[in-house]
């Protein structure tokens, strides 16, 4: 038991995620407020509209990319503001929304199906809106983002698929406490996905 407890701290995964985890946290500490309070205003959004079906699928790409939008810069400023939210290229909005929603849609399905392949499909679809933003060439195709997020998951699944379980668990924490603690993990999710990402790339 012994031996065991002390691979499992000198894991190469485990090492790994734990400065991952330290990173993320500590970028959305730095703008906990903002975060936060950006990721309400969208919920209510969302909220608003709930009476048009599937409205949710149509603005939660648009949030995950204000939001990791958001993240870059900080890594070149200190304090975030709102219009740091909202400069998004207006170029890449076309693609956002496919790939945002051909990636929610297929993990939806996978989900349906089986939950498993609904994990596969969240996980290899993690670096989707990342991709995006980052993507110069006018004529990429959202399948090929797709496609190279899920490259990325197949050459590291260990190192994601232990995140993704750790999403799972902030997630499961966020809705025990009501729903509230959605605000502060959503962002929390987004700022270690992007140290992830990072890391990856």
């Amino acid at each position: 038991m012994n031996q065991l407890l002390t691979n499992f701290k000198e894991s190469k995964t485990i090492n790994e995620l734990s400065q991952i985890l330290d990173t993320g946290w500590q970028t959305y500490k730095d703008n906990a407020l903002i975060y936060s309070g950006f990721t309400l205003a969208v919920t209510l959004l969302v909220w608003l509209l709930s009476a048009i079906p599937f409205s949710s699928c149509l603005i939660t790409p648009f949030y995950l990319a204000a939001t990791y939008t958001a993240i870059t810069k900080s890594e070149t400023q200190k304090q975030l503001t709102i219009y740091d939210f909202l400069s998004i290229p207006k170029e890449k909005f076309n693609l956002i929304f496919i790939t945002g929603s051909l990636s929610t849609l297929i993990t939806f399905f996978g989900v349906i199906l089986f939950i498993i392949p609904g994990i596969y499909f969240f996980a290899s679809y993690l670096f989707v809106i990342p991709l995006t933003l980052e993507q110069e060439e006018q004529n990429t195709k959202a399948w090929e983002l797709l496609e190279k997020s899920r490259k990325i998951f197949s050459e590291n699944y260990q190192i994601i698929l232990a995140t993704t379980l750790t999403y799972l668990i902030l997630a499961l924490f966020a809705v025990l406490t009501l729903g509230l603690g959605l605000f502060i993990v959503t962002p929390l999710i987004a700022c270690i996905n992007y140290q992830l990402y990072k890391n990856l790339k």
